[in-house]
Parts: C-alpha cells; sequence; structure tokens
C-alpha cells in the first residue's frame, strides 16, 4: 500500500508537515465546472505545489466521463514540466464496463453522449470522440493509439505511441478494452523511459506505479 496523503487545496498541501515521508501525494483543484481560465491556474499552481514538494511522477486524475476541461488541465501541467513530458490518455476503467474503442468512450455498452452523466447540468458532454474533444481544449497536438495496435501487446504500443510522438503529439489517446490493455499501456510507457503525465480515472496510474516498484500490490 501506498502512504498517501489527500489535500483539499494549494495551501493545505504547503503547510504540512512530513510529506517527504509521503509515497504519493494528492492536491484536489475542484476545477470541473470551472471556466477554462481558472481552471488553468488552479491546476498550474497544484503543480507548482507537487513540483516543490519532491514529486517525480504526476497524474491528472479525470472521471470516466471526460467532463471538464481536461485539454486545458493537461495544458497547465505540461507548461509546468520538462519539454519532452508527454500526456498519455487511459479514459478506461473496465472493471467498471468503461472502456475506449476507436477513440470512442462507451460507458457500461452505451455511447457516453447518450449517459444520464453526458446530460450533466454544470458540465455536460457533448462529444463522443475523446481526441476531438481533447483537440477542442488543448493547444498541443492529439493522438490515438487504437485497440487493435494494444491488443498486438507492449511491443506494438511502444511503437504506436513512438509513432504518435514523432508526428508532434504530445497528448495522446489510448484504447482499452480490458484491465490487462491498461497494464500493457503502463509497461509500453516504462519500457520507453518518456516523462508521462498520466491522464486517466485510476487504473493506468495504479499499473504504471506497480510497473515502477513504488507500490506492491494493487
Amino acid at each position: 500500500k501506498a502512504r498517501t496523503a489527500v489535500f483539499f487545496n494549494v495551501e493545505a498541501a504547503m503547510k504540512a508537515e512530513g510529506v517527504d515521508e509521503l509515497d504519493a501525494i494528492i492536491i484536489s483543484s475542484n476545477s470541473r465546472p470551472l471556466p477554462a481560465n481558472e481552471a488553468y491556474d488552479k491546476v498550474k499552481d497544484a503543480t507548482i505545489a507537487l513540483k516543490s514538494m519532491g514529486a517525480r511522477y504526476f497524474q491528472k486524475r479525470i472521471d470516466t466521463t471526460m467532463r471538464g476541461g481536461i485539454g486545458v488541465e493537461i495544458d497547465a501541467m505540461l507548461d509546468q514540466l520538462s519539454e519532452d513530458t508527454v500526456a498519455v490518455v487511459v479514459p478506461a476503467m473496465p472493471q467498471s464496463r468503461r472502456i475506449l474503442v476507436g477513440g470512442y468512450s462507451v460507458i457500461d455498452g452505451v455511447a457516453l453522449i447518450n449517459t444520464p452523466v453526458a446530460q450533466d447540468v454544470r458540465t455536460p458532454v457533448k462529444e463522443n470522440y475523446i481526441p476531438r474533444l481533447l483537440a477542442g481544449q488543448t493547444k498541443r497536438k492529439v493522438g490515438l493509439v487504437k485497440l487493435d495496435q494494444v491488443l498486438a501487446g507492449v511491443g506494438a504500443i511502444r511503437e504506436a505511441l513512438e509513432d504518435q510522438r514523432e508526428e508532434k503529439c504530445q497528448v495522446i489517446v489510448v484504447d482499452a478494452a480490458t484491465l490487462e490493455d491498461v497494464e500493457n499501456i503502463a509497461k509500453a510507457c516504462i519500457d520507453l523511459a518518456w516523462d508521462v503525465v498520466a491522464v486517466d480515472p485510476g487504473p493506468f496510474t495504479a499499473k504504471l506505479a506497480y510497473g515502477r516498484g513504488l507500490i506492491q500490490a494493487e
């Protein structure tokens, strides 16, 4: 198990003692319903705080229904990290029947935009094709690694990620239908030794942490 602390704002995190003994630090930005510029500032400040606290690996936590200005928040993080950092977006949570196929989000057998969550009053989702949704929010080029490449295994995923990077994509969406897919995506990222911001609802980050030896059990 990872020794983890959750802070509900940057100020609380910066005042905390003993953070150097933690394995993971979470700062809630509460930014999902905010206008783009405010969301950017919240996530930027949280990223700067995490860097000052010695964070080595970074994750942007999202929900599987892609609500909020995720692309803007990815920019806020990447703008504070090294130039060659790549955001790898894996919105799948297969154990909850939330998967990504051909860049399209499917929630328990229903297209994302046809789910009740997509009609959310504060943060509705009107786009089912995730690369296009993110491209409308980020200033960076968005790429996609499709399911056929993911199903071909770690080596194929690695090559596909490299191809997208050569195309100058700094935000790369990756399909996944099973937890094994998610694990193989994590293994490919670790093999590449890239600086990665994991953009996901949890499973991808857990597989990365396990693969890096940061946690002994998931």
